[in-house]
């Protein structure tokens, strides 16, 4: 009787404890801390960018050593090895949590019912086909569409390597079928696709780098995308450095012109006639034209409006005579 209880308990110890038995090197070791909901630490999953994120996926897998379970090579344990069985139970739905934690809501909902973590993968392949002409083609238009758009060559070439990574990834490279190659089908596809991304970085850089432009496809031969890269990230440089220097001339130039304008005395203008240089107080309109312009206003060079005041006239100015009484007058005569 005895015997027997303590043979239970040894069975019930190695399940519970099974998990000491799987070595930390195998796939099938679930480190305590792991957490279905917190790994993957890229773009989810949308229908737009399946391959990015199926990359992004096995690097992640791989560094947790979980790779083989969505890649086949790790298949569920027999019913007969309990442990082991068991280990991949747990460490499948890990992996499930993960891939269903790294997409969208909507591609979520349609991979729910899915048994295993390889079954997921399998589907998603199926539904995103790298393969698909119409992605291949939809990566042509927005390679041929995509411009720097004031945005950084640094930047606007991180975005054209995106999308010729996918591209390459759904179109077929050529490959030698002959024996003991000698045509070097290879270099020559290599030096094709070299060229093809040349002209879609010049393309698609600004007006800003017209002279580069000109001067890389002037050049025979032509200057491999780095070089061109080079060049243009060159002449960026020179002209931020360039636009950093103008603004502190002009604002100088600015301030000495506000200066002036402020020191200079405001030109008078005349409130009832609108000219310039008297005011109101001194208006001929209204107070009469001196004499020296009444030759002027009678032969029509000054026009003068319906409310203008008459000409002032000359005023003769006449010596007073001394008195005389009326015995002075009469002694004169």
């Amino acid at each position: 009787m005895g015997d027997k209880d303590g043979t239970s308990a040894d069975s019930k110890a190695a399940a519970t404890n099974g998990a000491d038995l799987i070595p930390l090197s195998s796939p099938l070791f679930l480190h305590p801390s792991g957490n279905p909901g917190q790994l993957f630490g890229g773009d989810v999953l949308t229908d737009l960018n399946y391959n990015e994120w199926i990359s992004d996926m096995k690097e992640t897998l791989s560094a947790k050593n979980k790779i083989a379970f969505v890649n086949g090579t790790l298949p569920r344990p027999a019913a007969t090895d309990l442990v082991r069985l068991n280990a991949w139970d747990r460490c499948d739905a890990m992996v499930k949590g993960w891939l269903k934690t790294a997409m969208t809501k909507e591609i979520r909902n349609i991979v729910r019912g899915v048994s295993t973590s390889r079954e997921i993968w399998l589907d998603l392949r199926q539904r995103f086909s790298p393969g698909s002409a119409t992605r291949a083609y939809e990566l042509r238009r927005l390679i041929g569409a995509l411009r720097e758009d004031k945005s950084s060559v640094s930047a606007f070439n991180t975005r054209l390597r995106t999308y010729w990574d996918e591209s390459q990834a759904v179109s077929a490279t050529p490959r030698c079928s002959c024996s003991g190659c000698s045509c070097d089908v290879a270099g020559q596809v290599r030096a094709k696709l070299e060229s093809k991304r040349l002209f879609d970085f010049l393309l698609g850089l600004d007006d800003a780098f017209v002279v580069i432009r000109s001067q890389v496809l002037s050049t025979k031969p032509l200057p491999s995308l780095a070089e061109a890269y080079q060049l243009a990230a060159g002449d960026e440089q020179q002209q931020q450095l360039t636009a950093g220097r103008r603004p502190a001339v002009d604002s100088a130039a600015f301030q000495v012109k506000e200066e002036k304008a402020a020191s200079s005395p405001k030109p008078v203008r005349c409130s009832h006639s609108r000219k310039l240089g008297r005011t109101k107080d001194m208006c001929y309109r209204l107070h009469g034209f001196p004499t020296s312009d009444l030759k002027k206003v009678k032969q029509g060079e000054i026009r003068r409006s319906p409310g203008d005041a008459p000409p002032r006239q000359p005023t003769l100015k006449m010596r007073a005579a001394p008195f005389l009484g009326f015995r002075q007058l009469s002694s004169r005569t």
